[in-house]
């Protein structure tokens, strides 16, 4: 039996009640947790079916398999003895210095044992997941604290954790929904100006707060740092009496940023070393439109897709639009101001609401996207660090605010007037409430068999320097890390490019599905491999349709075919550039933006060349392996041909390595010019930047005038009404 002294029992039913008040915040916390997370599991699995292993919570996109990539690095560069600051795995062999690069090493290090466990995709979705409820319950401890009331106090989490910022960012951008970090270093300094928080231990968590949220996001942590500058100078201005208690915390808060920079001084060395000299991001395109904050975002529940035609105007993108708080939020304010108009707390939370209004609307107010007046945003271009951050994501920081309004006002609320405010604040925060995309716009992310089986290290050398061809743009970042870091490759999506590889288009790899579609010459291809001492190239089972000929095209033979993946390597005599086809744009094959200088292809089947401009508008029509009702669209547009001699017409056999293509066609007798173009040169240069259907080979027709200028560009099967859409 242990021992137990008296001193530890409680003694009376007194003490026991006390002991049980004292957990009783804790367990209410606990409770408050589980419920974001039930929430966001309830809007955000549904659409995968639950499946975080297969599927991803976001979209899939590019992003999403950078920061796969991310997860595993820091561990992996920290237990092998690298820097996590510099990435050799990629653009090998130069490699690069990453402190630009939303790597997020803080998240990389707290989920290295799912990473570990499950790999980098459930890892990805389960931190998504957490994101919301994470973001939620950081509000909700703020707004507990000051109202010591437990609904109030959810209410208001909801306003954050599932505000349009995290809603339109849960698309994939991991490193921003991570925001938890700001409510929980608000809450500490609640804490503190309250004396509920000693000086020794608010120092010591702000200043791990503030160092985790830097290894998040960079961006986080500079418009944080911003927002509370603007905070601290409300709160001293409306403290009064207790302006000693607000600047003595302002101290300490000072304290912790200088024990922050001191732990981060290495980062932050670097960073400033490798600073990038221009801005990433257009200013101009990247604001909250002024009707943005009352017009729901596609990506609301209620009233999302009703107001495209109106959203469409506005400047920013829609997942990266943070304004939309709702009509009942600005009712919600109003009735804030006039019920709590004598409390002095009141003005400096609708001050700092207006100051965010005002800075996120940019360096230019834009109604219904149209620029009006200068705006004090305009300063925030200028400074370094926030120069590099968009005036779209500010509304988060409002957001907060918004959520610690609705906790204060309901939790004042008494008699009958009670239930009109949690009604009003109720309704604003359904109003916000995010809903995910359908099912189809959620990618799968399982590795290939390839990588999981072990395959990865019998068929390529440890080190070895190697090219990944894929489906998407980013998940050559994502099998790198599901490899183990095993080799290296010379392509990235990162955004910096080391200075050695400017102006060089095959930087960010080959895919399907890329933003700017290129398709490089075999010589071109052939030097990339050269250059960059690469001996073997990674080709996706989905993307073999629309790459295979060019592996074949520089003398790359096959040597390992299974589990979704492809190996190739250089054959006996090496690499040999076999060039069939040839096209000029705008005079320079590496930038395509709408005239085809020279086409020249050989025919298929055999004759002379197919070759031009030649003076006559031409129809080009690209047909490949996935075409839809292929014959049909090539018996139409030969019944077009043959009724309109004075326009030329060509069909452009793409890609097709199975020779569907070839078999449809030959048995059509067509009478126009066919041409083979098997690496989908002509059909993958961008000329409408970018065609919405080039990702497919599916039938589509551009009309190219006599001196090459590309005048129009119609979908699907041709018919009646093709001409006149085309531009005939």
């Amino acid at each position: 039996m242990l021992a137990v002294s008296d001193a530890a029992l409680p003694t009376d039913r007194r003490s026991i009640a006390a002991w049980g008040r004292d957990l009783r915040p804790a367990w209410e916390g606990l409770g408050a947790f589980g419920l974001y997370v039930a929430l966001s599991c309830l809007i955000w699995l549904p659409p995968i079916g639950g499946a975080i292993t297969t599927r991803y919570v976001g979209y899939g996109w590019t992003d999403a398999r950078l920061y796969q990539w991310a997860l595993a690095w820091t561990p992996w560069a920290i237990l092998h003895g690298h820097s996590p600051l510099f990435a050799s795995d990629v653009f090998s062999p130069t490699g690069i210095d990453i402190s630009w690069v939303t790597f997020m090493p803080s998240l990389g290090i707290v989920a290295y044992p799912l990473t570990k466990a499950f790999g980098t995709l459930v890892s990805l979705n389960v931190m998504l997941l957490l994101a919301p409820a994470l973001a939620s319950w950081a509000t909700y401890l703020v707004c507990h604290q000051l109202t010591k009331r437990f609904w109030p106090a959810v209410l208001g989490g909801l306003f954050f954790g599932f505000s349009t910022f995290i809603a339109g960012h849960m698309v994939d951008h991991l490193n921003l929904v991570m925001i938890f970090p700001v409510p929980l270093a608000v809450y500490l300094v609640i804490r503190r100006v309250e004396a509920s928080l000693g000086v020794v231990a608010f120092t010591s968590l702000l200043t791990l707060d503030l160092v985790f949220l830097f290894g998040i996001s960079t961006e986080l942590f500079a418009t944080a740092t911003l927002f509370g500058v603007i905070a601290f100078a409300l709160a001293l201005v409306f403290a009064r009496r207790d302006i000693g208690i607000v600047f003595r915390a302002g101290l300490l808060v000072a304290l912790s940023y200088a024990l922050a920079g001191l732990l981060l001084l290495p980062f932050l060395i670097n960073a400033l070393q490798h600073r990038p000299a221009d801005v990433l991001r257009p200013v101009d395109r990247t604001v909250v439109d002024l009707a943005s904050w009352v017009v729901p975002r596609e990506h609301t529940w209620i009233g999302g897709d009703r107001f495209t035609s109106l959203t469409a105007k506005f400047p920013a993108a829609p997942q990266e639009d943070a304004g939309y708080v709702g009509i009942a939020a600005i009712l919600m304010l109003i009735g804030f101001a006039i019920t709590e108009r004598r409390r002095r707390g009141t003005w400096p939370l609708l001050g700092y609401l207006a100051i965010v209004a005002v800075l996120a609307s940019g360096p230019i107010l834009q109604i219904l996207g149209r620029p009006t007046i200068t705006m004090p945003g305009d300063l925030l271009t200028k400074v370094p660090l926030l120069q590099q951050a968009t005036a779209q994501r500010l509304p988060a920081y409002g957001a907060l605010a918004i959520g610690i309004i609705a906790a204060l006002w309901v939790a004042r609320g008494a008699g009958r007037g009670a239930w009109v405010r949690w009604g009003i604040a109720g309704l604003a925060a359904l109003m916000v409430l995010p809903a995910a995309a359908p099912s189809a716009f959620h990618a799968f992310g399982a590795a290939p068999g390839f990588f999981t089986s072990g395959d990865v290290h019998e068929q390529i050398h440890q080190g070895e320097t190697v090219f990944a061809i894929t489906e998407r743009t980013g998940t050559e970042l994502a099998w790198l890390a599901e490899s183990g870091f095993w080799y290296q490759i010379p392509e990235a999506y990162l955004g910096p490019v080391p200075a050695a590889y400017e102006g060089e288009p095959l930087y960010r790899g080959l895919a399907v599905n890329q933003r700017n579609p290129y398709m490089p010459t075999p010589d071109e291809f052939a030097r990339w491999l050269q250059d960059t001492g690469t001996t073997a190239v990674l080709l996706d089972d989905d993307a073999a349709w629309k790459f295979q000929f060019l592996l074949e095209s520089v003398g790359l033979e096959q040597v390992h075919q299974g589990d979704g993946v492809g190996v190739w390597r250089a054959g006996p005599d090496g690499l040999t550039p076999v060039d069939q086809a040839e096209v000029v744009v705008n005079g320079d094959p590496d930038h395509v933006d709408g005239v085809l200088r020279r086409f020249s292809f050989p025919a298929l089947g055999g004759g002379p060349r197919i070759e031009g401009p030649d003076g006559r508008p031409t129809v080009f029509t690209f047909v490949g392996p996935d075409c839809i009702d292929c014959a049909a669209h090539l018996t139409a547009l030969d019944a077009f041909a043959q009724a309109n001699p004075e326009v030329r017409a060509i069909a452009v056999s793409s890609w097709d390595p199975e020779g569907a293509n070839t078999a449809t066609i030959d048995g059509l007798n067509l009478g126009y010019e066919v041409a083979a173009d098997p690496l989908g040169r002509l059909a993958t240069a961008s000329f409408a930047q970018p065609l919405p259907f080039m990702d497919q080979p599916t039938p589509f027709s551009i009309l190219v005038g006599g001196d090459g200028q590309v005048l129009g560009a119609v979908d699907g099967v041709w018919n009646a009404a093709s001409p006149a859409a085309i531009g005939l």
